[in-house]
């Protein structure tokens, strides 16, 4: 199955080559990149000259109708020369990718049309058409009107009573919004800058560190032996909270990545009460959170695992390994799920922002189960998503 990547653009050469280069990273696999720009009489052609040094096939076409303008004349196969396809993937040039793998992530389970966005605000419930990816049969099929307006790109996208959307279900397709916006694989940095994603963006396609992991760990009179776990992870950017339940001492290898604080009085409750404070405290110290004890241990490869992991899929909330050593059942391999009995909250990496907006709302013996479940609650089952090893071990 083929799947044509396309850009249209009018103005925006930086947005192209910023495309150019995230492309070359990109997976590839049965997937061709297109970029057609709508050009006015006097545009230069910096933006052909860009696409034929890279070998990217450019199409100019006259500027008229915008976007869904461009998309009339793919669909009715007016665009001389475009590649044939079973799936088009479309998108406006200022909605950029956030995963190296976004074109996997559009065309799976595809039965008619998937988007980047299904929307309704100020609007009835329609799909926003700055990045779908829609079937060769369901291209084919549309029915458009004589499109020159930006008026008439609104009329098609929500404004009608033959919108983009409406029209697919009525051919017995369903149109799906792949995952929340907040951790899709493409970012429209137009229409929702707010969200505020070029870290991530960096990360992903700027060879730069992928974010900093923030370890929260209740200890109390002990010698954390995670210390020297985390000193020999092949993943560096982490730092370790201590917390002391309670005052009192604690002796530490000497790393600048260690962090020692103590509560007034101690609280008990397993260090809950610790685990959901400093869940708050630290959430913007990293990018990701990960809460454990002082005597648990990991292989190190498990936050390079973790991390990646979580980077190749950004719709997930948490990833952890498939099995881990529980001292509970004497130190026996375990075969690990999202359910209670069978997760620690050691072995599970989380996206800092959205574990503190859950919150750590538990203290029971169990409040780990309960905060996992709380996540499934907000971000659904498929928030979580493992890595095959046993790299934890639970003391």
């Amino acid at each position: 199955m083929k799947t044509v990547v396309a850009i249209i653009v009018y103005n925006r050469h930086e947005n192209i080559k910023r495309w150019l280069d995230c492309w070359k990273q990109c997976d590839q696999t049965d997937a061709e990149l297109v970029v057609i720009q709508s050009v006015d009489a006097d545009q230069p052609l910096e933006v052909a000259e860009m696409c034929i040094n890279e070998g990217i096939k450019y199409f100019a076409r006259q500027n008229e109708g915008m976007d869904i303008g461009a998309f009339k004349e793919v669909c009715q196969g007016k665009i001389k020369g475009f590649p044939k396809f079973d799936n088009l993937l479309w998108i406006t040039d200022d909605t950029i990718p956030m995963s190296k793998d976004f074109v996997s992530l559009f065309t799976v389970n595809l039965n008619g049309l998937n988007c980047y966005e299904i929307a309704s605000k100020n609007a009835p419930l329609h799909v926003r058409t700055t990045g779908f990816c829609i079937t060769k049969d369901v291209a084919e099929r549309l029915q458009f009107w004589d499109i020159k307006t930006k008026m008439d790109c609104y009329d098609f996208e929500h404004r009608s009573k033959y919108t983009l959307m409406l029209q697919v279900n009525a051919m017995g397709y369903r149109c799906n919004q792949i995952c929340p916006i907040e951790r899709s694989p493409l970012w429209d940095t137009g229409n929702r800058a707010y969200l505020n994603r070029w870290d991530e963006h960096e990360s992903v396609f700027g060879n730069k560190d992928k974010g900093k992991v923030t370890v929260i760990c209740p200890v109390f009179n002990t010698f954390p032996q995670i210390a020297s776990a985390f000193q020999a992870q092949t993943y560096e950017n982490w730092e370790i909270h201590f917390i002391h339940d309670g005052k009192g001492k604690l002796n530490l290898p000497k790393d600048d990545r260690f962090f020692f604080h103590q509560t007034k009085e101690r609280k008990g409750l397993w260090g809950h009460p610790i685990r959901a404070e400093y869940l708050q405290k630290l959430k913007d110290n990293g990018k990701y959170v990960l809460i454990t004890n002082a005597d648990n241990y990991y292989t190190p490869l498990f936050l390079e695992k973790a991390v990646n992991l979580l980077h190749k899929n950004p719709q997930a909330v948490a990833s952890f390994c498939s099995q881990m050593i529980h001292n509970y059942i004497n130190y026996r391999v375990m075969n690990c799920t999202i359910q209670r009995g069978y997760v620690d909250c050691g072995q599970v990496l989380l996206r800092s922002k959205e574990a503190a907006q859950v919150g750590w709302n538990s203290m029971d013996h169990s409040a780990d189960w309960f905060f996992f479940a709380d996540i499934q609650k907000k971000y659904g089952s498929r928030a979580f998503i493992k890595f095959d090893g046993c790299h934890f071990i639970h003391n």
